[in-house]
């Protein structure tokens, strides 16, 4: 692909942004001639990246033909890591999960890095054998998501106070057992790409994502790109102190925000997991309906003020909490108003990802669509 030139890139990006589109169409959006385009679209077709499809539209007369991307034209591959679990994903061009895989982490993350590595290369190369060889020829790299911040230009986790990495060169360690380039990026920040490619952030210009599962986290779109922030930490809203009095985090600060809201600080402040916590609150339990109740009351206060900092469109609601409790996510949903600055009520919609617990694998794979089409 190196001696296709950006026009080339330029209108397949297009192409797959506007689902279905015109040559026409192109040709106004670009700036370049019908004559160009045409020869453009014909490389495309040519190479496998593009279909021809019939037009719809009712209009007399004859109809032009439209282009889309072709869902077989590549693939991506897509890992999500987390403390626990990880999850991976293979995924087509246009968004389409073709396998998934869902594993308990054999080896610990935090204390074995080099054995889980070693697993985890394993359980990606058995997951592509597995495929057809038609899916196998076309994954063009491994994307992979990680909770904390991360280098993304070197592949680097910065920090990750949930896994306990510091400064993990996590690019170059799997490439070194893979035969894929491999891309990170903060799994909150992954899934927001997943939403601007095929999800309910791709027709907006400023959303954001709120994550809530072993931390807290957001990532942010502002102007149709996502934003990262000077050190790559832009939406690290989990460590906001709520209470500078507060509880313990593990980042070795008072009164974050996540230690009111995860699920490890569930098992911390209330002394069981989520299930109990929510089985003691249905059964009439006082202290459960307290704990809930302030647990709902900082999720309102946090979007309060992502709303009065950010001023988004959309706020996407992610992470175990949300996917798994649909209890959070409708109290939100009737009540979040009461918190909501007069002017910004009504200037935004509060939803779910697409995709729910899929979200992060399918973001990590959708970074590799996102930097192809930087290339």
């Amino acid at each position: 692909m190196e001696d296709k030139d950006t026009t080339y890139f330029l209108v397949l990006s297009l192409i797959k942004k506007h689902d279905a589109i015109t040559r026409t169409y192109l040709a106004d959006l670009t700036g370049l001639s019908n004559t160009s385009i045409g020869k453009i679209t014909n490389a495309l077709l040519k190479d496998d990246w593009i279909i021809e499809k019939n037009n719809s539209n009712k209009s007399i007369g004859r109809k032009p033909k439209l282009l889309s991307v072709n869902p077989d034209g590549l693939y991506s591959f897509g890992v999500e890591i987390e403390k626990e679990y990880t999850q991976l994903a293979i995924i087509s061009f246009d968004g389409k999960i073709i396998d998934s895989q869902k594993l308990t982490n054999k080896f610990n993350p935090q204390t074995n890095l080099n054995c889980y590595l070693d697993w985890l290369s394993q359980e990606i190369i058995a997951l592509i054998n597995n495929a057809n060889e038609k899916v196998k020829e076309k994954i063009i790299a491994v994307g992979v998501s990680v909770p904390g911040s991360v280098d993304v230009s070197k592949g680097i986790v910065i920090n990750s106070s949930q896994l306990q990495w510091h400064n993990i060169e996590l690019k170059t360690l799997l490439e070194n057992k893979l035969n894929w380039e491999v891309y990170v990026e903060n799994h909150v920040r992954s899934i927001l790409i997943a939403e601007k490619l095929y999800g309910k952030a791709k027709h907006k210009k400023n959303t954001v994502c709120l994550y809530i599962g072993s931390g807290v986290g957001a990532s942010i779109m502002v102007n149709g790109e996502v934003a990262r922030g000077a050190n790559n930490s832009f939406g690290e809203i989990g460590h906001m102190i709520i209470d500078p009095n507060g509880p313990l985090c593990e980042c070795g600060r008072l009164g974050c925000l996540q230690t009111y809201l995860s699920l490890e600080a569930i098992k911390k402040q209330y002394g069981d997991n989520i299930h109990i916590l929510l089985e003691d609150y249905y059964n009439g339990n006082k202290r459960a309906s307290v704990f809930i109740n302030k647990m709902c009351q900082y999720l309102k206060i946090a979007i309060a003020n992502i709303l009065c900092i950010y001023n988004p469109n959309n706020i996407l609601l992610c992470g175990p909490l949300f996917y798994d409790y649909d209890i959070f996510s409708n109290f939100l949903h009737k009540s979040i108003e009461d918190y909501v600055w007069e002017p910004l009520r009504n200037t935004f919609k509060l939803e779910n990802v697409e995709k729910g617990r899929i979200s992060a694998a399918l973001g990590a794979s959708s970074l590799v669509i996102d930097e192809f089409f930087k290339k």
